[in-house]
């Protein structure tokens, strides 16, 4: 008599466990992560990109002022979020945090702010042609004349 109903738990928890092997490998599934660059308040997606945890994201422009090459630099963190972790350029003058907690350097004939690792949730700017800001990603590809000129531009990182 134990036997059968030893025989009836285990049909039972096998049946439990097949129940929910999809949702538990539904769970495992890693998460991707996309770099999307889009129009602040339309949302219009320009370009988007799967990432890797730590790739880098460059966004480079002429200073309107200076007319020097500035650079942010951001990666993709562990978790899927946007981190600011280096800007870089040549002079200080309009719109430079002088006071600032990061590790200040002078390299190559810039200064550079390092180890700044602010998370953000997007990173915006409004994108001029006549500034050539240019988005830099996986050195290969490169955005600039294909965003709209004077338009809130920004980028993203979205799970997916």
């Amino acid at each position: 008599m134990n036997w059968y109903k030893d025989g009836k738990a285990s049909v039972k928890a096998f049946s439990s466990i097949l129940l929910a092997l999809p949702i538990l490998l539904a769970s495992c599934q890693s998460t991707e992560y996309w770099v999307v660059v889009k129009h602040q308040e339309t949302g219009e997606t320009y370009w988007e990109e799967e990432a890797e945890i730590g790739e880098k994201i460059t966004i480079s422009w002429t200073h309107s002022v200076e007319k020097t090459l500035w650079e942010d630099q951001l990666k993709v963190d562990e978790e899927g979020e946007l981190i600011l972790t280096q800007t870089r350029f040549q002079s200080y003058g309009a719109g430079v945090d002088h006071e600032n907690d990061e590790k200040v350097t002078f390299k190559d004939g810039n200064v550079v702010y390092e180890d700044i690792n602010k998370k953000l949730d997007c990173y915006q700017w409004i994108h001029s042609h006549d500034a050539e800001h240019k988005v830099t990603f996986r050195e290969e590809h490169s955005l600039m004349k294909e965003l709209p000129h004077h338009e809130p531009i920004e980028i993203c990182i979205e799970s997916r």
